[in-house]
């Protein structure tokens, strides 16, 4: 796997996805992370969002603490037994990552969304993004000009699930279209 990945490297790509990090080459990702590829994800077998750090940085994978940083958000799912709708996947936490002011101590978390499994939803806690702080701080845009893009993305999310659209083909060409026209200012 690690040399998988560091021949996508080799090919600068847009995207890196890692199907499941388990050893170096979650410190590869990291580096890659921390030396500018933006769209980096991968999942890892964890319990919750603390877990996940705490496996990240423990041997076998053993990113150093310091890396962590470059990590924006986890979103933990799981495999929940509903009495009514039998074996389904939720997710059931989304935590942000806010990087540690002290080196070499652990980043913190934030969660900002939890499932709520009585109405079978995902709720915000309606705490401060420290992600939007910083998309403001780097773009100049108000915190209601960054909740206002954030909303226009989820209803062509929303959009996009009502209409069934599913093919990777599609989903493309509907999120580029999006971005190309609000960069002309549609």
């Amino acid at each position: 796997m690690n040399d998988l990945v560091k021949n996508s490297l080799r090919m600068r790509p847009d995207r890196i996805i890692v199907g499941e990090i388990r050893g170096e080459e979650g410190f590869t990702l990291f580096s890659a992370m921390n030396t500018g590829h933006d769209g980096c994800m991968g999942t890892v077998h964890a319990n919750s969002a603390k877990e996940t750090l705490t496996r990240l940085f423990s041997p076998p994978i053993s990113v150093p603490v310091i890396m962590l940083d470059s990590l924006n958000f986890i979103v933990m799912q799981q495999r929940i037994n509903d009495r009514r709708k039998g074996l389904i996947r939720r997710i059931t936490e989304i935590a942000e990552i806010i990087p540690s002011e002290k080196e070499g101590e652990l980043p913190s978390l934030r969660t900002l969304y939890t499932w709520d499994p009585a109405v079978d939803e995902i709720q915000s806690t309606k705490l401060n993004s420290y992600y939007v702080q910083t998309l403001m701080r780097y773009t100049g845009l108000s915190k209601s000009a960054v909740n206002q893009e954030i909303s226009n993305r989820a209803e062509i999310l929303r959009k996009m699930q009502e209409a069934g659209v599913r093919r990777l083909k599609d989903v493309c060409f509907i999120t580029q279209n999006y971005i190309l026209r609000t960069k002309r200012g549609e």
